[in-house]
């Protein structure tokens, strides 16, 4: 009898290394036994915990699981953003051409600048995003990590901060003259404006149809709405870089106005009225918040050192 017991326990091995073999090669990670055979021929349920998961030939433990989903998150992020990048910045070489009147060779030399102050800046993000994810990720499981993941999202890194390497400001220096420095700078900050403006009233009229102002109301309304725009939307911009914004997205700038004077100026049920309006995005300005506090403080560093 032990012959024959012995004889199956190797069959029952030998099928369970083939097992293994074939889920490696197909991709399917970990190889975990639904329960351990005892002495006495009972059998326990394994814990679906990482720590308790079973490494077996040819498989994965848990946390090797767990590592591989998390890294080809960050990776699949890194070329999302890297392919974004590239568009954003060929647009922005592109118009630096046809303001300054800048010749094939001069925008050659400034593309690999911007890709090379991308590449530092897409380094910096990974970082950052990484350290956040693997906070979130700690106690993840092969059967939760995707989920976990999917809760994360995606994050968006705009073109301030590729300007904002010391690499671009340097080869903006090495390629451009005083004169043509100038005349870039003030085309930026004519754009600047002009956009500042639009969304100002893009605000203001989201408002009215939100809540529904008075004459007075929107009289008062403006300078408030000027301000917080002015302040915020690098902000939301870095936040969220899509170009699709829609009027309750640009209704949470009221979240960066003085909250007493708005509500000194709106009633409570127009208050009630404006926060029903941006509950979808509602939680979207801690992380606006985020952003500005980190300009802020990246603009008070001294000049030439990166955040």
């Amino acid at each position: 009898m032990r012959g024959i017991r012995f004889t199956w326990l190797g069959l029952f091995g030998l099928i369970f290394g083939m097992v293994a073999v074939e889920a490696r090669a197909q991709g399917k990670g970990a190889v975990v036994l639904a329960g351990s055979q005892t002495e006495a021929g009972t059998k326990e349920a394994v814990s679906k915990n990482v720590s308790t998961i079973f490494e077996v030939e040819g498989g994965f433990t848990g946390a090797e699981v767990v590592q591989q989903e998390l890294s080809g998150y960050l990776d699949k992020q890194a070329d999302l953003q890297r392919t974004r990048l590239k568009e954003r910045l060929k647009q922005v070489i592109e118009d630096m051409g046809r303001v300054l009147k800048l010749d094939g060779p001069s925008l050659e030399k400034l593309n690999l600048v911007a890709l090379g102050a991308a590449e530092r800046s897409l380094d910096k993000q990974r970082a950052s995003m990484e350290s956040r994810a693997r906070s979130q990720t700690k106690t993840a499981t092969p059967q939760t990590i995707q989920e976990i993941l999917k809760s994360i999202g995606t994050y968006s890194l705009d073109v301030s901060r590729v300007e904002a390497e010391s690499i671009w400001k340097a080869g903006l220096a090495a390629s451009l003259d005083d004169n043509q420095r100038l005349a870039w700078e003030k085309a930026q900050s004519d754009r600047d404006e002009y956009r500042r403006k639009a969304i100002t009233e893009m605000l203001l009229v989201g408002l009215d149809g939100a809540v529904g102002l008075t004459e007075d109301q929107l009289l008062k309304m403006r300078p408030l709405a000027e301000t917080a725009i002015h302040d915020y939307l690098p902000d939301l911009s870095r936040f969220y870089s899509d170009a699709r914004i829609d009027f309750r997205m640009v209704l949470l700038f009221v979240s960066g106005m003085p909250g007493k004077e708005v509500k000194g100026i709106l009633s409570g049920d127009q208050y009630k009225k404006w926060e029903a309006a941006t509950s979808e995005y509602s939680g979207w300005w801690e992380g606006i918040q985020r952003n500005h506090e980190s300009r802020m403080k990246s603009k008070s560093q001294p000049q030439g050192t990166d955040e």
